[in-house]
């Protein structure tokens, strides 16, 4: 399931139901950085990560479980896509100030620079 992250980011969620015996059902909620965000996650050491997914009780209202993901999933979700968006727009800058130094060096012999992303398909040019 697609969803805002609280109306910041996009994000996904999932839920899955995961059984231990049969009177405790157990749902897994987890929620992970948007797309164009993954390749900025950080890396982090053990014990570090965020706490990007959680189990709740089947058996609870659909208020508790809203609550809890409230409570115990979404502030560590939000932690680790503002890294990713400070990643990415930190990469982002590098990159353009590589183009533009790149540019100028190449404009006097008529050359243009070509940017072509290594990672997907998406070609563009400068």
């Amino acid at each position: 399931m697609k969803t805002g992250g609280r109306g910041f980011w996009p994000c996904r969620m999932a839920a899955g139901c995961a059984s231990q015996r049969a009177q405790s059902r157990q749902l897994h909620i987890s929620a992970s950085v948007a797309d164009h965000l993954r390749e900025h996650r950080p890396y982090y050491r053990d014990g570090e990560a965020p706490k990007t997914s959680i189990n709740v009780s089947d058996t609870k209202p659909a208020e508790r479980i809203a609550a809890d993901i409230r409570r115990r999933l979404l502030p560590e979700h939000e932690r680790e896509q503002a890294e990713s968006a400070a990643r990415k727009a930190a990469h982002d800058e590098h990159n353009a100030r590589r183009v533009l130094a790149l540019t100028k060096v190449a404009a006097p012999f008529g050359e243009h620079v070509r940017v072509t992303r290594r990672r997907g398909s998406h070609a563009r040019s400068q």
